[in-house]
């Protein structure tokens, strides 16, 4: 999307004459079509972009002269119970304990993907792992969660 509007608005325009304002441009117009998420990736990306422009000429410092956007605030959706349902019923049995882990237990999705057989205490009934910030948490499991754990044991 970045590259396509910048060749729109820019054509061919060599990048020692990038300038400012047609870049401003860009930014208020990302911010007039698209969400607020996009939008502020895209200025980010950008950025990005600019930044290694000025090892081939671009003029320097372009990328603190775009307009700042306001930063998007926590994606707050969250899927149904009949979305949910619909995203286990085509869902392996390793998808579907990793959809558990995140909604159940309200873990990332890098402690989800960390639990292997040995986080697993069956007479206990719970999970042990290392959090964010590496600290060791336990948490009990539910009846959905340790039938597919114990799907995925070793034989």
């Amino acid at each position: 999307m970045m590259a396509r509007d910048l060749d729109h608005a820019l054509g061919h325009l060599p990048v020692s004459k990038l300038n400012a304002i047609a870049l401003a441009g860009i930014v208020l117009g990302w911010k007039d079509r698209y969400a607020r998420n996009t939008a502020y990736s895209l200025r980010s990306r950008l950025c990005h972009f600019l930044h290694h422009a000025e090892q081939f000429g671009a003029e320097h410092r372009l990328r603190e002269q775009l307009p700042r956007l306001k930063s998007p605030g926590a994606r707050t959706v969250i899927a149904s119970a009949e979305e949910f349902g619909k995203l286990l019923a085509v869902s392996t049995p390793w998808e579907q304990l990793f959809l558990y882990l995140t909604r159940h237990t309200a873990m990332r999705f890098s402690e989800a993907c960390s639990i292997t057989e040995k986080s697993w205490d069956r007479e206990k009934h719970e999970l042990t792992f290392v959090k964010k910030g590496g600290e060791t948490l336990i948490l009990p499991t539910t009846p959905e969660i340790e039938r597919l754990l114990a799907i995925a044991q070793p034989a």
